[in-house]
């Protein structure tokens, strides 16, 4: 065999080579594992991790999300009320089912001192701690706290929530350390962090018409409230009872009359959690969680009601029509409600 022929098939022997070498590459890119002759297929490997990767696509798994309730087939005319402002929302599904006025800005009054314990139930707290009552203090039209006597935090925090008692506050913030000035500017931050626009305060207890909002971001801020357990707890309580050291024991309401049953409805016992405000520029305020028991629970706000009475009657009737005149997908049929 001449030079020429084994020249020829020594370049054709190394091109196979070469062949095989890039279709081997080939293989491992694209994935493939190796397996040896006579050794049975792997089974298929099942990804661990969600989401799912298919075909190198990210494929987003459903989010389950409750489904808003919608009007009922003949819906009755809402209620007629006098306030300023009113909203009615969904408390699962943040659903507006009624509305007057509840973008306009007003004064809060102590809708404020939702915002102030906000702030306040995230700093270091012994409950169990005394503190004596300071004469700067005290607010002359609040009644609940005496001068020089002595109460824990755990009272200061229940009667400033559940009675709205605006010494208490004062001395809260005192007690805190926190300068009021340091306290307000970190209530405008929470406000601004949760998109809350409308929301801009002044000061702690609500006294000042400077502390405003719309009903609309008044009731967000009672749902962060409400998650707060310690907020919670204390605007449920009907009565606050007080026993300054050496003192005679009192108690103190709850301004929530329809927590204390003052004005009637049928919603159950312990249904109804909220929070009032007033001062003269504001007029009546009251925002409520409305939870019947075995029944959705709904929000109401209510601003510039002109008497006492009706912001809690305005609140109740809002709420009894809303949840007659709306139906939730996943409730069974329910029996009208009375206001």
């Amino acid at each position: 065999m001449s030079n020429r022929t084994i020249d020829f098939f020594s370049s054709f022997g190394m091109m196979l080579v070469g062949v095989g070498l890039v279709f081997w590459g080939t293989v491992r890119a694209a994935g493939i594992p190796e397996r040896p002759p006579g050794a049975a297929a792997a089974a298929p490997r099942l990804a661990l991790a969600s989401p799912l990767v298919a075909e190198d696509k990210i494929i987003a798994l459903p989010v389950s999300r409750p489904r808003p309730p919608q009007p009922a087939a003949a819906p009755e005319a809402a209620p007629l009320f006098t306030a300023a402002a009113a909203v009615v929302v969904d408390d699962a599904t943040e659903a507006v089912l009624y509305q007057q006025d509840s973008g306009v800005v007003r004064p809060l009054a102590s809708l404020t001192k939702l915002m102030a314990a906000l702030v306040l139930d995230e700093l270091p707290w012994s409950d169990s701690s005394t503190t004596v009552v300071m004469a700067d203090d005290l607010d002359p039209n609040s009644h609940h706290l005496q001068r020089g006597e002595r109460l824990t935090v755990k009272e200061l925090w229940q009667v400033a929530l559940a009675g709205s008692s605006n010494s208490a506050i004062n001395a809260l913030v005192r007690v805190s350390g926190l300068p009021e000035e340091q306290l307000v500017a970190r209530m405008n931050e929470q406000a601004r962090a949760r998109g809350l626009l409308s929301l801009q305060f002044v000061e702690p207890t609500g006294l000042e018409s400077g502390n405003i909002g719309s009903a609309q971001e008044a009731a967000q801020l009672l749902k962060l409230a409400l998650s707060r357990p310690r907020i919670k707890q204390a605007l449920a309580k009907p009565q606050v009872a007080l026993s300054p050291v050496g003192g005679a024991p009192r108690e103190a309401w709850n301004t929530n009359w329809l927590l204390t049953g003052w004005v009637p409805h049928h919603f159950g016992a312990g249904a109804v959690i909220g929070k009032t405000g007033y001062i003269t520029d504001s007029g009546y305020n009251f925002a409520a969680r409305i939870a019947p028991p075995g029944e959705h629970a709904v929000r109401v706000v209510v601003l510039g009601a002109p008497t006492n009475e009706e912001r809690f009657t305005a609140a109740r009737d809002l709420a009894a029509w809303a949840l007659e005149n709306f139906v939730w997908p996943d409730a069974p049929a329910r029996p009208a409600m009375k206001p």
